[in-house]
């Protein structure tokens, strides 16, 4: 039990140092929750707080083994196996986290050209009960069609023409679209917690994401992989 819980402790700790360290030898005596404490700072999207503090509570775990460990050889004490469970859950959290593909399974997107016509777009959008609906052109990303624009496009045309141009040209209707309905590219390895990071810092600034869009390298002339929304986010916190 020792064994293993050590040998996952000390792989978070090793992790954490050759991340920070950048391959010099600037973190390798300093203490855990120093290097805890740095990891989470510069990189929050990798270690949500309940993480964090999951960490601190096993280093004091890892603390009484390691400097109370035996009287008369005989060691004092041995992790549950509770402890070794969620000491190698925290270091597989941490060191081989789900991405955000694996857990939600998405295919690539359906995507329409700005030269598409309105028609056809609110037929794919309907039909497929979309609420967002990416645009590419052959340069790329374009922009994203959601029905928020599409019912600002309507009422418009009602009120110009008193009905509906069905095949006037995508392009045509992105106007309608806001700066508020905010997409984000990321790359194909984006786990699921920097996914759900996205969101949330998103809307702690008041800079609410409308959707992720994955691609290769997270380019946005790169070809869509999959397209993560709000409604994703269950899955993806439960991963």
């Amino acid at each position: 039990n020792y064994d293993r819980f050590m040998a996952a402790f000390n792989e978070v700790e090793d992790h954490i140092k050759r991340v920070l360290g950048g391959g010099t030898d600037k973190y390798e005596h300093a203490a855990f929750m120093t290097v805890l404490d740095d990891f989470r700072d510069r990189y929050p999207r990798r270690l949500p707080e309940t993480h964090y503090k999951q960490l601190a509570e096993l280093a004091k775990v890892r603390n009484a083994l390691t400097h109370r460990q035996y009287v008369d050889n005989r060691r004092l004490a041995d992790p549950s196996e509770a402890g070794i469970v969620a000491m190698e859950r925290a270091r597989d959290r941490l060191l081989y986290p789900a991405s955000a593909l694996d857990v939600l399974g998405h295919g690539a997107p359906l995507t329409v050209g700005p030269d598409v016509t309105v028609g056809e777009a609110l037929h794919l959008m309907h039909e497929n009960d979309f609420s967002q609906l990416p645009v590419y052109d052959e340069s790329g990303y374009v922009d994203l069609l959601t029905t928020n624009a599409a019912a600002r496009w309507v009422a418009a045309q009602w009120e110009k023409n008193d009905g509906l141009a069905e095949d006037a040209p995508v392009s045509e209707l992105l106007n309608f679209t806001e700066a508020t309905e905010r997409v984000k590219h990321v790359r194909r390895s984006t786990s699921a917690i920097e996914a759900v990071r996205d969101f949330v810092d998103g809307a702690e600034k008041g800079e609410v994401l409308t959707a992720l869009i994955v691609t290769e390298t997270g380019k946005r002339r790169e070809s869509p992989l999959a397209m993560i929304v709000a409604a994703d986010l269950p899955a993806l916190s439960g991963a």
